[in-house]
């Protein structure tokens, strides 16, 4: 197996960094940004230790925050709220088996096994986060189309142009086929040390339910360093609701643990009949622990996460990936 190792991504967070220190406006200390614009990219390129270029192998997406006294009805939920802001993303992602090569046998027979299918998504999601004293609630709902439609394949291969790769990716023409995907997400927060300037511990969950995904997920998690609280904080996308002079500068640690029943990129369609390179049965629990470096200083966030996934859809499967994330606050 073909192993690829890349730069270590921390000295960009670095340097991005000194870059906006150098940075000024001039605010009240509790004013806040109506909008935020967000770009990230997941890859497995961006792992410290190893890249096998396999499983969730990349995610690029774009997200737009704003602030508004009603849209669409969502203001009238959890009347005790003390805040609640909205975004929307368009996101594309993709998943492949470890990469290997068939012979020319294999191809003609159609006798190809893949421990997981490729699959391609392009979605968008609609996003409110609703805050209270010491916790939030997200709500979500995805919509979207898992396929070639979704033109991952031709994404991926426009990426390896420029990594150090530069080879394509073969196998996409196996991908899962054309369906469209709807999901509905909940997630929710609670500080646990409320009072905790420089250590912090919460306690988070997550679940979602839809014909992309059936799953609840418990964590963990601790912040070092100096942060805003839960509700304010970069760390859950929550920075909007900041002051103009917030700053930040922290490492977060999450271990979560999720529960599965379904997984559409590995097992496509919920009903009806399956495609040939489906997956019948994915392993029901996997663990996942997160590092994140958090940067945010005036109108600027950086972020660079470090996931290690552990039994995901395989059993006894590792991959490890990193997200980096770019976010500017505006009026």
């Amino acid at each position: 197996m073909k192993q690829y190792i890349f730069f270590n991504p921390l000295v960009l967070v670095f340097g991005v960094y000194c870059l906006l220190s150098s940075s000024h406006i001039e605010a009240q200390e509790n004013d806040t940004f109506k909008y935020a614009f967000e770009a990230s990219t997941d890859n497995d390129a961006l792992g410290i230790w190893e890249n096998y270029d396999r499983y969730y192998t990349f995610g690029i997406g774009l997200k737009f925050y704003f602030k508004s006294e009603q849209f669409l009805g969502l203001q009238k939920l959890f009347p005790s709220k003390k805040h609640y802001f909205f975004d929307v993303e368009l996101r594309s992602e993709g998943y492949t088996p470890t990469r290997k090569s068939f012979s020319k046998e294999e191809i003609l027979s159609d006798t190809l096994k893949f421990e997981r299918p490729f699959a391609g998504l392009l979605y968008t999601k609609l996003n409110t986060t609703y805050t209270f004293e010491r916790s939030f609630v997200k709500s979500e709902l995805l919509l979207g189309i898992m396929g070639p439609s979704a033109f991952a394949a031709e994404i991926q291969n426009w990426l390896h142009k420029y990594l150090p790769t530069s080879d394509l990716v073969e196998g996409w023409e196996y991908q899962l086929p054309n369906q469209l995907i709807v999901n509905f997400n909940i997630k929710t927060a609670c500080d646990l040390t409320p009072n905790s300037k420089l250590f912090d511990i919460y306690a988070a969950g997550e679940a979602r339910f839809g014909n992309l995904y059936i799953d609840a997920t418990p964590s963990l998690g601790f912040r070092f360093g100096k942060f805003n609280t839960l509700t304010e904080s970069s760390a859950f996308n929550n920075d909007l609701l900041a002051s103009f002079t917030a700053r930040e500068f922290f490492l977060q640690t999450n271990i979560s643990t999720t529960l599965a029943a379904f997984n559409g990129t590995a097992q496509g369609k919920m009903f009806g009949p399956k495609y040939k390179y489906a997956l019948d049965h994915i392993h029901q629990a996997h663990a996942v622990i997160s590092n994140t470096v958090y940067i945010t200083r005036k109108r600027y966030t950086i972020s660079f996460q470090h996931n290690m996934v552990f039994g995901k859809v395989i059993p006894k499967s590792r991959h490890i990936y990193g997200v980096l994330n770019l976010r500017y606050r505006f009026n």
